[in-house]
C-alpha cells in the first residue's frame, strides 16, 4: 500500500522494457505454471523493471512479481511476458 511504513520504493516503469507495457495499462499476471485462466490477477501497472512488475489491485494493494515464471499481458490482449 503506497505510504505504508513497510511498502517497497516505487520502481517506475521502464518504458524501452520490452515487454511494451506503460504505466496504468490495465493487465493480467498469471504464473507460469499453472493452467491459464486457473487464478489471473487483474490489475493496473504501476512498476516494471528487468527483473519484476508490480500491478496495483482494485483496493490500492501493490503485488510485485518476478518476471521469471509469471505472464504479464494487457488485460484482453496477448501474452507478452516472461516465464
Amino acid at each position: 500500500i503506497p505510504g505504508d511504513k513497510y511498502g517497497l520504493p516505487d520502481i517506475g516503469v521502464d518504458t524501452s522494457d520490452v515487454l511494451g507495457l506503460q504505466a496504468n495499462d490495465a493487465v493480467v499476471v498469471e504464473a507460469g505454471d499453472a493452467k491459464p485462466g486457473n487464478c489471473p490477477q487483474h490489475g493496473k501497472l504501476v512498476g516494471l523493471n528487468k527483473v519484476k512488475f508490480v500491478i496495483e489491485l482494485e483496493n490500492g494493494l501493490r503485488v510485485h512479481f518476478p518476471k521469471v515464471g509469471y505472464f504479464i499481458k494487457k488485460a484482453g490482449g496477448q501474452s507478452n511476458g516472461h516465464s
